[in-house]
């Protein structure tokens, strides 16, 4: 066969056939960027594969976020996974990347002060997400029922300090989404326990939960994991109890205080496993509640 049948390079490849649907899915932001600055024919390939990426992370830089945004933001269309650290994207911006990629399967937005729920809207739409985490961010109630109303198959989601949500609007969350194997709502400064309550009548697949510093009034309620499970992992720190605590101790005595009286209790009420000791600069601790585990 002559020679001249065969591509010799990159350029002289199928641009939609193979590059966009066959390379860009390997490659990164970053490297279509490096890739651009080569030629101006490169730059126009490249243009071009972002909208075959399946992979944007976008973390802060110096004075702004680091990457080609309105590209991004017009390209890319076959996004599975995005993830966003302290960038300052608009709720506007992060719409419209949003709404240009309903296949999404994992989003992670963490401490980006400019983004609430309402940049969010369009999630509601993608009934493929199995993975969710937002961290620090201002969620309200409608999309919390909005997107449980639409996407059931949830493997794992955080909350991890997020506020301006109601009990009310967590717990019809959690009881739409049966699938939950992890569950983070640590730091979260309203009464969880009618939350945990709910989680434990319906996520039977739960295999860890998170809920460092927030607000615990009735620890009770983890007895009722032990309930119809064979392992439940609790990662607890500072949570509220009824625990008596001297008026005189200063802040950390009292975290220690409330972990440690709370940490007794589970031992003792749930014959939880002790995995981390029980010292006497106590923080973390990681309850491992069995039920004919073997």
């Amino acid at each position: 066969m002559d020679n001249a049948s065969y591509s010799r390079s990159l350029l002289d490849l199928p641009v939609a056939d193979i590059l966009v649907d066959h390379v860009a899915p390997y490659l990164t932001w970053k490297d279509l960027t490096t890739f651009r600055t080569c030629s101006r024919k490169c730059k126009e390939l490249a243009d071009q594969m972002f909208a075959g990426i399946r992979k944007l992370v976008l973390i802060y830089g110096y004075k702004r976020p680091k990457g080609p945004i309105p590209l991004i933001l017009q390209t890319c269309r076959q996004l599975r996974m995005i993830c966003l650290c302290a960038v300052t994207l608009s709720n506007d911006q992060v719409h419209q990347l949003m709404t240009n990629n309903l296949l999404l399967d994992t989003v992670n937005i963490n401490n980006c002060e400019r983004i609430t729920s309402r940049g969010l809207v369009p999630l509601v739409s993608c009934n493929k997400i199995k993975n969710l985490a937002l961290f620090r961010m201002d969620i309200h109630d409608e999309f919390l029922i909005e997107f449980a109303n639409s996407n059931k198959k949830l493997k794992s989601v955080s909350f991890c300090q997020c506020y301006n949500f109601s009990v009310e609007a967590l717990q019809h969350f959690f009881r739409n989404e049966p699938e939950l194997e992890r569950i983070n709502l640590s730091g979260i400064d309203i009464d969880i326990s009618p939350v945990l309550t709910t989680i434990s009548q319906t996520s039977f697949n739960l295999m860890v939960i998170d809920v460092n510093g927030s607000i615990l009034r009735d620890k009770n309620v983890l007895k009722n994991f032990t309930k119809n499970r064979r392992r439940v992992e609790f990662y607890i720190k500072c949570c509220d109890s009824d625990c008596e605590m001297l008026e005189e101790a200063g802040e950390e005595e009292r975290v220690i205080s409330r972990s440690y009286a709370l940490h007794l209790w589970a031992l003792k009420e749930l014959k939880c496993t002790d995995h981390t000791g029980l010292g006497l600069r106590f923080y973390l601790m990681i309850l491992e509640i069995r039920n004919g585990w073997t």
